[in-house]
């Protein structure tokens, strides 16, 4: 596991577990002993990327597009990948509707920036549906993020408002440097950087690798795997729903209001259980779970998982980017990962 380059082909979504990686593998049984791998809730896609790498086949889902994506891309696809042509094509104009210029500009993104996404996004959504359509999609998510400070989509007063009136020496430089670089570099020479990290990730591991856009339940209802990783969204942290909330209504063409997924609420963990008894014929289970400073309850969740299996906990301290978490919160930041057997 030396050399975990593919993971620059990921989104920079928050949560993503390539830091947990080697613990998960570490604890899971090999390819050769369990060939099959379900991942039930893909998110970034950092799980279901190393275990293609490892050499399982991989079963992942999710119910929200932007990880779809993800997987249709980089599980799903094991050969094509993205060509100067690909980029050039996103520069021919296209009829397209100006939905993001006209509902997140200039809070979200600059002018410029908006005229392109809503251009590129016309030509990918009239493409044949195929790993070219995916890789284009993912393309176009990692520019998203690459243009937003810190992957985030909040203070538009600090950074986009000021940029887009080109009051650059407003900005405070020394936090936002990187941004404002990438805001004023040639959306070309972006891309071409982004998509060579997209093919860095893309690899064939001889498999017929699915990704699943169901329900957690009906996903492990028509699954058959070996082991199952589960990575729920959880209380007492951000809810992907709200923080992504922009992204989303971007892939979906539409305005619409966030609904919170029944796992982030405060009594969120309950929901898990239904999981669990879905997913009763799969010999080996792999959760992990952040304790949310304090917030989700390791006792509470060690008991659910041994109604079904005989079970082996570790706490694992788990340090998030400075951007998105106080020092306060770093000290108390634990992630349990709780490995369910045969009894």
């Amino acid at each position: 596991m030396a050399n975990l380059r593919f993971f620059d082909a990921l989104p920079a979504y928050y949560g993503g577990k390539r830091k947990l990686v080697k613990a998960i593998f570490k604890e899971a049984p090999p390819a050769a002993q369990a060939p099959v791998f379900a991942d039930a809730f893909l998110g970034g896609g950092a799980v279901s990327v190393m275990a293609k790498a490892l050499g399982y086949r991989v079963l992942c889902n999710d119910i929200a597009q932007r990880s779809y994506i993800v997987g249709k891309a980089l599980v799903e696809n094991n050969r094509v990948k993205l060509t100067d042509m690909d980029i050039n094509r996103l520069f021919l104009p296209a009829e397209n509707d100006g939905f993001i210029q006209a509902n997140f500009c200039p809070e979200v993104f600059l002018t410029k920036h908006a005229e392109f996404l809503d251009n590129a996004m016309a030509i990918v959504r009239a493409m044949d549906d195929g790993p070219k359509k995916y890789l284009n999609l993912l393309l176009l998510i990692k520019y998203v993020f690459y243009l937003r400070p810190y992957s985030k989509f909040s203070s538009p007063n600090a950074f986009n408002i000021p940029m887009e009136e080109r009051r650059i020496e407003w900005i405070k430089n020394r936090t936002y440097h990187a941004s404002i670089k990438a805001a004023l570099r040639p959306i070309p020479e972006s891309l071409a950087e982004l998509a060579r990290a997209i093919n860095a990730g893309i690899m064939d591991n001889a498999q017929e690798n699915r990704v699943f856009n169901l329900d957690v339940l009906d996903f492990l209802s028509k699954i058959k795997a070996d082991v199952v990783y589960f990575d729920p969204p959880y209380a007492g942290t951000l809810a992907y729903e709200e923080e992504y909330h922009v992204l989303d209504q971007i892939l979906d063409g539409q305005v619409f209001e966030a609904k919170k997924s029944e796992f982030s609420r405060k009594d969120g963990i309950k929901f898990l259980d239904r999981v669990f008894q879905a997913a009763r014929h799969i010999p080996v289970w792999i959760i992990s779970m952040g304790n949310a400073q304090g917030q989700n309850d390791l006792v509470e969740l060690q008991e659910m998982v041994g109604r079904y299996r005989q079970s082996q906990t570790y706490r694992i301290k788990y340090k998030h980017i400075p951007a998105v978490a106080t020092e306060e919160h770093q000290a108390k930041n634990e992630e349990y990962l709780i490995i369910g057997r045969p009894r």
